[in-house]
Order: structure tokens, then C-alpha cells, then sequence
């Protein structure tokens, strides 16, 4: 077992893992990390481990490092949702002030939802395309030209004010494609752009679907927001230790949306990705699960690391401490020691 310091405050961290879903959680078979003579985590690992960080300050990442026992390759952030002002504003850059890019920084773009709150036929129309430049400019000043996008986070989500449900499938991909288009054209561009689903499986078994004014009818939403293989280069959904007590229930459900997501990315000549994933504290946001427990963690690294490195996107763990009540998947406060030290024993120094 590795010994493991004190680091005070909080942060979050990330990394990978691949395919070879188990036909049912209750079959699942835990197995015992790799352990390598010279004492270093799995390469292929190594390469994919990220860091997410709710600051505007680099903090938090040296923390973690230092509980990790070694770098953070990646960091991901967001802009913030305030305003068009706010996420172009050179000092303030949303919340990419302070924030070391590197060509795998992963971003979350929201569009803005509480001042001068675009719809997405504005968008897709062009009423806000100065704006639209601006924040990606500033982006690419602050050094993240080759960021990863993940434009309007989950937009498969009700809770998204700019979401494609209802029939609004046509226009969220006009707008993907005029902003994709906006963005790619400023000098200097080079990002890559993400398309993530929050729960494109339902419950692990029933596939969701709606009706589509232009692809037409029971379509699954993964298919309806998609807007075209020419404007994305990772398909990518999140998986929380949520959703049930039960531990059998919630590794079915969340292996078989991974497999799922990972099989349309497949078949759209995509990189399959993950940039949230994690444990979570039962009851807190309303939301039950199991608890501390190895196999969450165990499965998904043998799920990711499974998947051929060159179709991995970004897999990144989620490591966010909101406090109580509220959304808590951090593996360094003592809520899930067993989790965190499966997470320790394959992607630590040993």
C-alpha cells in the first residue's frame, strides 16, 4: 500500500482508462492493479492523467500533484456562464486566468445564461458571432490554442438551457457548425472539439430517443445533437458512482452507457472520451449511491485502458469538493479510502 501525505485544500484530477465491458456488474470480477518493477504507473495512464480544477488559480493542481506523487499532464476548467464580457475579458478570462494549458486542457464553453443569454437560433444566425470570436481569441492568448472544447457541456440535458430536446436537434447543429466554423477561422486556432452526452443510455438498459424534425422519428439523442463527423474530433459522456445503493445496479448502468457511447464513437470514426467521472457521496446533490468501494474505480480503468490508445480522447476523474450537500467526488478528504487508494495503487507513485 502506498503511504500517503497530508496535503491540505482541494482540488481535482483526472485520467484513463479502456473498453472489454463485463456482460453484467454482478459477474464483474475485481482484479488487482498492475504493479511495475520500476515502481511507475501504467504508461498509457501516465499520458492520459488530467486534473480539474472549479478555480481561477493554480492552487489547488500543486496539492494534488504532490498526493499523486507526481505531475498532472492535463487541467481542465470552464469559462464562466456569466457573460459574453466576462468570458472575453483578458484579466479575467472566465476562469482560465491562472490556469497552465497545455495541448490536452480540456475546457467546458457554456454559453452564457445569465446576462445577454443567447438562444441557440441567435447563435446559429449569427447574432453573436463577435462575442463568440472574442472568448475564443482570449482563449488562445492565454495559450490554450490547442484546448479541447467542450461546447455547451451536456447539452443532452434538460438542466441545459441550451440543450437539443423538443425538436431543437436542427437548430443546435446549425449553431454547433457555425461556431465550430467562427472559431477554427481566427489565426492561430487549433482546438478540438468535444461532443458529450450526460445520459444517452437512460438507465443502462433503455436507449433514449425522440422525434427529430429533419432525422426523423424515435432517433436517439445521441444521433440527434450530433452535428456532423467534419465538426468533432471526441465523443465523450461522464460516469458517476451514483444513481442507486445498490453497487451491481450502478456498474451495469454506467459500463453500459460508457460501452455505448464508445461504440457511437467508434462507428463515427471518432476518440472516445471521458472528462468526468468518479465517486460520489451517498445522498449528497439528492443523489443515492453505494459508497466507498474499489470496483468503481477498478472497472473504469479496466474499461478505459481497454480501448486502443489511439482512439482515446480525454479521461479525466473528476475531483471536486463542493463541501456538504453538494457534489463531493474528492479521493483526498476521507470519504472513500478504499477508492482512494485503488486510485492511488494504479495511477500514484508506489
Amino acid at each position: 500500500m502506498r503511504r500517503k501525505p497530508l496535503i491540505l485544500g482541494a482540488g481535482s484530477i483526472g485520467f484513463t482508462v479502456s473498453l472489454e465491458v463485463p456482460s453484467s456488474a454482478a459477474s464483474y470480477s475485481v482484479q488487482e492493479p498492475q504493479v511495475f518493477s520500476t515502481g511507475e504507473p501504467d504508461p498509457l495512464a501516465l499520458n492520459f492523467l488530467a486534473m480539474r480544477t472549479d478555480t481561477s488559480v493554480r492552487g489547488p493542481i500543486p496539492n494534488w500533484e504532490a498526493w499523486l506523487g507526481r505531475p498532472i499532464k492535463t487541467v481542465g476548467t470552464d469559462v464562466a456562464r456569466i457573460s459574453w464580457a466576462s468570458q472575453a475579458d483578458p484579466e479575467r478570462g472566465g476562469r482560465l486566468a491562472g490556469v497552465e494549458f497545455t495541448e490536452d486542457s480540456n475546457i467546458i464553453w457554456d454559453m452564457p445564461t445569465s446576462q445577454d443569454t443567447p438562444t441557440l437560433s441567435q447563435i446559429a444566425n449569427g447574432v453573436w458571432d463577435n462575442e463568440i470570436i472574442a472568448v475564443a481569441q482570449n482563449m488562445i492568448d492565454q495559450g490554450a490554442a490547442n484546448a479541447q472544447l467542450r461546447w455547451n457541456h451536456e447539452p443532452d440535458g434538460f438542466f441545459s438551457a441550451h440543450n437539443f430536446r423538443n425538436g431543437n436537434g436542427p437548430v443546435f447543429r446549425d449553431s454547433w457548425q457555425r461556431v465550430h466554423g467562427l472559431v477554427m477561422a481566427i489565426p492561430g486556432a487549433q482546438f478540438s472539439w468535444e461532443y458529450d452526452m450526460d445520459g444517452p443510455g437512460g438507465n443502462g438498459t433503455d436507449i433514449q430517443t425522440e422525434d427529430d424534425p429533419e432525422l426523423g422519428t424515435n432517433i436517439p439523442l445521441i444521433e440527434i445533437g450530433y452535428p456532423g463527423n467534419a465538426y468533432v474530433d471526441t465523443v465523450t459522456t461522464g460516469s458517476y458512482c451514483r444513481g442507486s445503493t445498490n453497487l451491481d445496479t450502478v456498474l451495469n448502468w454506467k459500463l453500459t452507457d460508457l460501452d455505448y457511447v464508445y461504440s457511437f464513437a467508434r462507428s463515427k470514426g471518432k476518440k472516445f472520451g471521458s472528462p468526468e467521472w468518479g465517486m460520489w457521496v451517498d445522498g449528497e446533490a439528492g443523489i443515492s449511491s453505494p459508497g466507498d468501494n474499489v470496483e468503481f474505480i477498478q472497472s473504469h480503468y479496466d474499461f478505459f485502458m481497454s480501448i486502443p490508445p489511439a482512439d482515446r480522447g480525454i479521461l479525466q476523474y473528476f475531483n471536486i469538493n463542493q463541501g456538504p450537500g453538494a457534489n463531493r467526488s474528492d479521493l483526498s478528504a476521507g470519504d472513500f479510502p478504499l477508492a482512494e487508494q485503488r486510485f492511488l495503487d494504479i495511477f500514484g507513485v508506489n
